[in-house]
């Protein structure tokens, strides 16, 4: 088991999207302590964001958005095999099934932890940081996030883990693996509905797996001074909620082994697999059929060349993790942006007001996706070793430079649509049909796309001056962090601020 234990976490850090989930949820809290930008849980304007008890709510809340995350890292941990077609090279050595299944499982798990604790550090380095309002900030201490970390982080990323990876294991379906993260996060929303009646509060306190139910039963007549200095308390309704969900973890990964056998088939029924077409009639031959080769001088190739690229990014796991959970986060925003003004009352959801939330809640992941994408495609003929043979092939290089480019800004502009599709949902959800689109076209294109267009730029730009990969995306990155911060050190001249533009005003009354 302790060769399959490191073989998978060797396997796992050294894959890139380990280190680009980690700095998602690493920024988002960076952004929440240094910035306006993020919102994230928090208290009642005198509760500091490094207390405990902020430290839970940051922890619980983005485990129920990053459900997607960690189905990405722990569902797929036995699923890759079957996947990459070598399962049958595992079941048919001395591999004992024990060695294989909780192998695997602890490797995952402990990756999990660490992408995880990027929400633990963004806070910290974000408390460090010399523009952040010391006001707001409470004395550092240690076992403040050690006790966030045991009480919150480690038993929801448990529950979380079992639960994908048997899943996982057993269904060996891509699909149903992602699914469950959207599912995880419908029963936390139920969960806490249930919070808002007296009678069930207790109740909904042992049946949210992310502990932010149980924490707010246990500090609900808390003073603002214990707020800011008390940790978390292990007792009462977070005590029966921590046993309760790691039971059920542990329970799941038990019965998940009972039911894992060294087998080809999945635990579900399904349909074979098509055979492939031979060629000719004769059932011995089982070589496929080849069309004819063609010649070529390379021609323009720039619209397969940009179809290609296109495809290959909206078709790749961490796209589609990352849009999953930036569209999480984006419908929860925007379902409550008629609440914005006041808690108790209601306000119209006006295109004014959904677009605004719509576009702000989805920032951050646009940028982490020019962050990795720019990259990826930058050097993907050199991460699969086959840049020689592009190099060689009668292909202008500036025709493979802007396909790449153009590809990007395609699927930026296809999330782009997104928005305005989930803000015309969720209008239509709370019964208002005066949906604007000509706003939201003019807003969205007019004055945020611009702005993704340069970053894309600039992004392509750093990852060809700077010729190592790695470099590259921490300077990306430390642009994109410094137009957010120069701001708040009194350098808020847009000429410092590569992209930005004066931010776009708009009234119900003259537009």
């Amino acid at each position: 088991m302790r060769n399959v234990f490191l073989f998978e976490l060797r396997f796992r850090m050294r894959q890139v999207s380990t280190y680009l989930f980690f700095l998602v949820l690493f920024l988002l809290t960076f952004l929440f302590v240094t910035t306006d930008a993020v919102k994230i849980g928090g208290g009642d304007g005198q509760i500091k964001v490094n207390a405990p008890i902020v430290l839970g709510q940051i922890v619980g809340i983005m485990g129920a958005f990053g459900a997607v995350i960690a189905s990405a890292l722990v569902g797929t941990a036995i699923y890759r095999d079957f996947e990459a077609q070598a399962h049958e090279l595992f079941f048919t050595t001395r591999l004992s099934r024990a060695a294989y299944f909780f192998g695997r499982f602890l490797g995952a798990l402990v990756v999990t932890l660490f992408v995880y604790s990027g929400l633990l550090f963004g806070v910290l380095l974000g408390s460090l940081m010399p523009w952040v309002d010391k006001n707001s900030l409470g004395a550092f201490r240690i076992e403040s996030y050690v006790n966030v970390f045991l009480v919150i982080l480690l038993p929801n990323v448990l529950f979380l883990s079992t639960l994908f990876f048997v899943f996982g294991t057993l269904t060996r379906s891509l699909l149903a693996i992602y699914l469950q993260g959207v599912l995880v996060f419908v029963g936390w929303a139920i969960s806490l509905a249930l919070l808002g009646s007296v009678e069930n509060r207790l109740v909904a306190s042992l049946f949210d797996p992310f502990g932010l139910a149980s924490t707010s039963v246990v500090t609900r007549y808390w003073t603002l001074a214990e707020k800011n200095s008390q940790l978390l308390p292990l007792t009462g309704a977070l005590l029966y909620n921590r046993l309760l969900w790691v039971g059920l973890g542990l329970g799941t990964l038990a019965l998940g082994f009972r039911l894992f056998q060294f087998s080809a088939k999945a635990l579900v029924l399904g349909k074979k697999s098509p055979q492939p077409p031979c060629n000719g009639g004769d059932k011995g031959n089982l070589i496929p059929y080849l069309p004819p080769a063609r010649r070529g001088s390379g021609g323009n190739v720039f619209p397969a060349l940009l179809h290609f690229y296109f495809r290959d990014i909206v078709r790749s796991v961490p796209f589609l993790v990352i849009a999953a959970a930036g569209t999480l986060l984006l419908v929860t925003n925007a379902w409550m942006a008629d609440k914005l003004l006041d808690n108790n009352n209601s306000i119209y959801p006006v295109t004014r007001v959904m677009v605004e939330q719509v576009s702000g809640s989805f920032m951050l992941f646009f940028l982490i996706l020019i962050t990795f994408y720019a990259g990826e495609l930058a050097w993907r003929e050199r991460t699969v070793k086959l840049d020689q043979i592009a190099d060689a092939l009668p292909i202008p290089t500036y025709r493979v430079a802007l396909a790449k480019f153009v590809a990007l800004l395609l699927v930026l502009a296809l999330l782009t649509l997104g928005l305005i599709v989930a803000g015309v949902g969720v209008q239509a959800a709370k019964g208002y049909f005066h949906f604007e689109l000509g706003l939201y076209f003019s807003y969205l294109f007019g004055t945020v796309y611009p702005i993704l267009i340069c970053l894309t730029a600039l992004a392509f730009m750093i990852h060809t001056v700077v010729n190592q990969k790695f470099l590259g995306h921490t300077l990306v990155l430390v642009s994109f962090i410094a137009t957010q911060a120069l701001p708040s050190m009194g350098l808020d001249h847009k000429l410092y601020l590569f992209g930005d533009i004066p931010t776009a005003r708009l009234s119900d009354m003259n537009g």
